[in-house]
């Protein structure tokens, strides 16, 4: 019960009062285990001469287990990385050092296996960089260390303490004042100290040249604080004791990722030989550089700027160790990788299945990848239809979402009823059948790049981590494509390609000129649409895919029927856009106001932050939300107004403009260096045309486009519909080249 007893002793030593204040009758847990608690209640009693009370309380012991405390392992001291891409020094040294190492591997190491060469490199890359850049020596900071404020946290302990052992009630008023003034002084204090951290943040972002930089700038000011993920058993039971969880977890992918049911891939096939084009140091060199800095190693421990930063000697090296591979047939330990499970947003606690599992791969194999996906790039583009838009240069989300908006315009425009059969595979990356994909791949790459692929699909070792904590139990995975790096997309595309082929072996064929002009399948990825006049068989469809491997889940399976009079399928999301583009506008409208907030929270009631940095977070991190693929909207004058005006309340929210003090939409514009969203959204729609317009004439935005302009039938008479057609067509060319120019 909140309830205080006090008390009075006599000190032995000074002869003095003290007074004694304390709280009694509390329940203790930690804050992650507060929602097992369901009841607390005190009860006091008539037969006890006591101030305790009796306290029961009910935890959901039928839904949970008990929490046992993880043992602190030792870490591996990281690499200071800061220090090497920020000092020109630390950067030299390091080069320096690895190429003495590297010179001396090579004149000792001339008869050593390719595995002993490889582990020699490795070693020679981490020896120098923790020699020029050192290793971080702790993790975090509390607000708190900090001299002056340690001083002024023990000065208002000791107040509080007089202040409970006086009775003088002057004294204790005066106490009273110069503790107020102390705490006041550790807030100034503490408020001073967050902002000088948050000006070298600042200073980060200020030098950060695009909008892209700001995003890694700032994403440590975003970071929220990360709670242990907890599952439930077999029995439904809510698990949070990290050892079991991380148990069940390692099972649970253990059996997703090996299939008893498959064979693995053997590393190499055929007698050991050369490549016919083997990889040479400029490809190696290229393929590293590529690499983006600040992500996660893999097993190795070997970041991505260990490997690009290094010099020409390493690149060789590299380059001749893989090449040794194939010509010995002799692997090394590239193919190894962490698999840490993260909760899909917007799911609750439940089973492992609600896990999204990401490998961290080695990086090494992240390079080699991107080395095979440069070289097979050209047969893999002629060897996928037009309908996929996924993962393909050139293309995007903007394809799909315009060909929808164009063919409920010509829904509208002739009435008729365009059906549209959305397939939605349930873990697709994660079910791709080895052996079919390489017998696929066989077909299209030439052998080099055959034998580099089932090179890097063979022995995929996995370590399972959660919460932090990984489970030193491998198992080698003989299913699905690594969710780590570049090639795995691609890879996916091709089999799904080959799936979706026999698949139009079992769709009708069109039967009128109307249903010929439409484009018949609509692709991102596994987001697979088909559109026509009737909806597609989807149980032919499942049964074809199942030969594949591939799962269709028919719960999650989409019909949406577009047609002038219904309304329903407005609300319907394709890659992240709704079909209607005024739902759409508002469903970016809130999306964009809760990224505001949330940077409001961060930044916008700092007072040391300029007004330059502010816009620019603004842009980075709100506006690109707001005008996700607005290239693809057909607004009205009214609708437009009203956008605009949204934008002009979000930047005086920026800017902190406040009522009394008044601006004009010009002066805020010129302030902000912003032009009217409405000129940005006409940009966009201008360059996303010419854009569509200069592709191939069978993707499927261009055949919606052509499938409206070909009348099959007599146009329906009545008030316009705010359908998808060129609006920026019906404006003044002239006022909008002005505008296009200005903004550039």
């Amino acid at each position: 019960h909140i309830t205080t007893w006090t008390g009075q002793f006599k000190d032995k030593d000074t002869g003095k009062v003290v007074s004694i204040f304390n709280q009694i009758d509390f329940i203790i847990c930690q804050k992650r285990h507060k929602h097992l608690l369901t009841n607390a209640r005190s009860y006091a009693g008539t037969l006890t001469n006591s101030d305790h009370r009796l306290v029961k309380t009910t935890f959901k012991f039928e839904k949970g287990k008990l929490w046992h405390t993880k043992k602190n392992t030792p870490k591996t001291p990281k690499i200071n990385l800061a220090n090497l891409t920020s000092s020109k020094v630390c950067l030299d040294q390091y080069k320096t050092g690895l190429n003495e190492r590297l010179t001396t591997i090579e004149q000792d190491n001339n008869n050593s296996t390719v595995n002993d060469s490889w582990t020699n490199v490795q070693q020679a890359i981490k020896e120098s960089a923790k020699t020029s850049a050192g290793v971080n020596t702790c993790n975090k900071q509390k607000r708190t260390a900090n001299d002056t404020i340690s001083e002024l946290s023990n000065r208002q302990k000791d107040l509080r303490l007089q202040i409970q052992n006086t009775d003088n009630e002057e004294r204790k008023i005066k106490l009273r004042y110069e503790r107020n003034r102390v705490l006041h002084t550790i807030r100034k204090t503490i408020l001073e100290q967050r902002n000088e951290e948050l000006e070298k943040k600042v200073q980060k972002i200020n030098e950060a040249n695009s909008d892209n930089a700001m995003f890694k700038a700032v994403k440590p000011l975003n970071q929220k604080h990360y709670k242990n993920q907890s599952v439930e058993d077999s029995s439904g039971k809510l698990v949070i004791n990290p050892n079991q969880t991380l148990e069940i977890v390692a099972d649970f992918f253990k059996e997703k990722f090996q299939n008893q049911d498959l064979a693995s891939i053997a590393s190499f096939q055929g007698i050991p030989r050369k490549l016919n084009k083997p990889f040479t140091s400029e490809e190696v060199r290229k393929s590293l550089e590529s690499l983006k800095n600040n992500r996660a190693p893999g097993g190795d421990e070997i970041s991505g700027e260990l490997l690009k930063y290094g010099t020409p000697l390493l690149h060789k090296s590299i380059a001749n160790i893989l090449n040794r591979v194939f010509e010995e047939h002799e692997t090394i330990n590239i193919n190894s990788g962490e698999l840490i499970a993260i909760p899909k947003p917007g799911k609750p606690k439940g089973p492992p299945k609600i896990l999204r599992p990401i490998t961290l791969l080695n990086t090494i194999r992240k390079a080699l990848s991107i080395i095979t996906l440069h070289r097979i790039r050209p047969h893999i583009e002629e060897y996928l239809s037009h309908s996929q838009s996924g993962f393909r240069p050139e293309r995007s989300t903007s394809d799909v979402a315009w060909t929808h908006k164009w063919l409920a315009a010509k829904a509208k425009k002739e009435d008729v009823e365009i059906k549209i059969t959305g397939i939605d595979m349930s873990a697709a990356f994660d079910t791709i059948d080895r052996q079919i994909l390489l017998d696929i791949i066989e077909r299209i790459v030439e052998e080099d790049e055959l034998r580099i692929i089932r090179f890097l699909l063979s022995d995929t070792v996995i370590n399972t981590r959660i919460n932090g904590a990984t489970k030193e139990r491998p198992f080698v995975s003989n299913i699905g494509t690594p969710q780590g790096d570049s090639l795995s997309p691609v890879l996916f595309s091709v089999y799904l390609e080959n799936a979706l082929k026999e698949v139009r072996t079992i769709l009708p064929r069109p039967t009128n000129e109307l249903e010929k002009t439409l484009p018949t399948e609509i692709a991102y990825a596994d987001d697979v649409n088909f559109a026509g006049l009737n909806f597609v068989d989807t149980e032919e469809v499942q049964n074809t895919l199942h030969k594949y491997n591939l799962l269709v889940n028919i719960d999650k399976t989409e019909f949406t029927t577009l047609s002038r009079a219904g309304t329903e399928y407005k609300n319907t999301k394709k890659v992240g856009t709704l079909i209607g583009d005024e739902e759409d506008v508002e469903r970016r409208k809130r999306l964009s106001n809760a990224a505001l907030t949330k940077l409001l929270n961060v930044w916008i009631k700092g007072d040391k932050i300029k007004r330059k940095t502010k816009l620019k977070l603004y842009r980075s991190l709100v506006k690109s939300i707001l005008v996700y693929n607005c290239g693809t909207w057909a607004l009205t004058k009214s609708e437009e107004e009203k956008l605009n005006a949204f934008h002009r309340k979000q930047l005086r929210k920026v800017l902190n403009i406040k009522y009394p003090v008044k601006i004009t939409n010009s002066s805020l514009c010129n302030k902000c260096e912003e032009h009217p969203l409405s000129i940005y959204i006409l940009e966009n729609r201008w360059r996303l045309f010419g854009h569509i317009l200069r592709r191939n004439i069978e993707i499927p935005p261009n055949k919606s486009m052509n499938s409206y302009f070909a009348t099959h039938g007599k146009k329906v008479s009545g008030t316009p519909f705010n359908n998808t057609t060129s609006r920026p067509q019906q404006r003044p060319i002239k006022t909008t080249r002005k505008h296009i120019t200005t903004h550039n």
